[in-house]
């Protein structure tokens, strides 16, 4: 990440990148080790409805057409908020809605996993974060490694769940900023050709991560192995982060509809737009179950713009950490359900008009977690 402070820097990112990355020259954040939380202390201010999280938060917000000047080290605190006469972002309540806490927590931690840099010890599921209870009793099936494109992916059957879980790995913390500067030169789209996907475009750099590496025909394979074992009444959990998290997406729908499985569920971390709104329609019909977390103001959902044509898919769950001093960690974890639209205007995108959003510390922690390889002997090794 040194690389950041080159002089090169502001040619080497495009210009739709640029006021997302921030200051030409500006430093990385720190990545943190990670917290360990109680089941408890994490379910502290679920919110079912925007007033009673944005309440919670005393958060405001400026109009649509204005950027709020939010700084990440002040953004989630009581004391920098908007003055208050700006209202408050009310609105497209989703009261009714919950979502599965202990299985996107384990989800959450197989990802993590997916980062473990000594995939033969992955392999015989002895690595440490293996140890983590969110994901005893897992059996490895196989591990997918492209060199080439550097992407992994890790498939197993998880007894307790009576499912399949495929976890794919996001951009390592090593290469973040090679793949920023890299996203332009993927921006084409690439159209689908699913029976109903009339319109629908995707990434062409996540489809071609996808397609093109050794992941989709080795992961089909796995899947296939398991389903023979196991019958086709199992539940397939494809989970992932970052650009993991848009390959998850194309994963399942290639699953679903060459595999003929019944039951295949999403769950992706801090992942970019995959794809158009027809897409992300067409996503919403045939994947029945699928959750989206973004983390306060994460850079990575900002991207690739809507302004672009891009459009998220359906359902998002905000995590945003306020500050707590009775809390052992310092901060309890809320978590903001938002409606079913893939974009709505209350949860991530109401704290990241016009790219304002620049953590990569967010983007790099999920529900505890942490979605990166140990790069330091300060952190928890794989």
């Amino acid at each position: 990440m040194n690389r950041l402070r080159g002089p090169w820097m502001a040619c080497a990112v495009v210009a739709f990148l640029a006021a997302a990355l921030g200051p030409c020259g500006a430093a990385p954040e720190e990545v943190p080790t990670r917290l360990r939380y109680s089941q408890d202390e994490s379910m502290q201010g679920f919110y079912e409805s925007d007033e009673a999280v944005h309440q919670s938060q005393g958060l405001k917000f400026l109009p649509a057409d204005r950027n709020p000047p939010f700084d990440r080290a002040t953004s989630f605190k009581n004391e920098d908020y908007l003055p208050p006469d700006y209202v408050v972002a009310i609105g497209n309540a989703s009261a009714n809605v919950t979502f599965p806490f202990n299985e996107s927590r384990a989800l959450a931690a197989f990802e993590s996993i997916s980062y473990c840099r000594d995939i033969p010890a992955l392999r015989l599921w002895n690595c440490t974060r293996c140890g983590w209870d969110e994901v005893q009793g897992f059996v490895v099936e196989d591990t997918v490694y492209d060199s080439k494109w550097d992407v992994f992916t890790y498939v197993g059957y998880l007894p307790a769940w009576k499912a399949n879980i495929v976890a794919i790995r996001g951009t390592d913390s090593h290469d973040f900023w090679n793949w920023i500067e890299d996203f332009d030169s993927w921006r084409s789209k690439y159209p689908l050709s699913y029976p109903g996907a009339e319109g629908c475009q995707i990434h062409s750099g996540f489809y071609k991560l996808w397609a093109n590496s050794a992941l989709k025909e080795n992961t089909t394979a796995a899947v296939q192995r398991l389903v023979d074992k196991y019958g086709t009444n199992q539940t397939t959990y494809v989970v992932g982060h970052s650009m993991g998290g848009a390959m998850a997406d194309l994963a399942a729908l290639w699953l679903k509809f060459n595999l003929s499985l019944s039951d295949v569920r999403v769950t992706t971390f801090g992942q970019p737009r995959t794809g158009n709104k027809k897409f992300s329609d067409f996503f919403n019909k045939t994947i029945e179950h699928s959750w989206r977390f973004t983390h306060d103001k994460d850079i990575v959902p900002s991207l690739p713009y809507e302004f672009m044509g891009y459009w998220h898919t359906p359902r998002e769950v905000w995590q945003v950490d306020i500050p707590d001093s009775s809390s052992p960690s310092g901060i309890k974890m809320t978590y903001k359900v938002c409606d079913g639209s893939g974009e709505d205007p209350t949860c991530h995108d109401s704290a990241c008009h016009y790219a304002s959003c620049t953590s990569i510390e967010d983007h790099m922690m999920y529900m505890g977690f942490p979605m990166y390889t140990n790069a330091t002997s300060n952190d928890e090794p794989c």
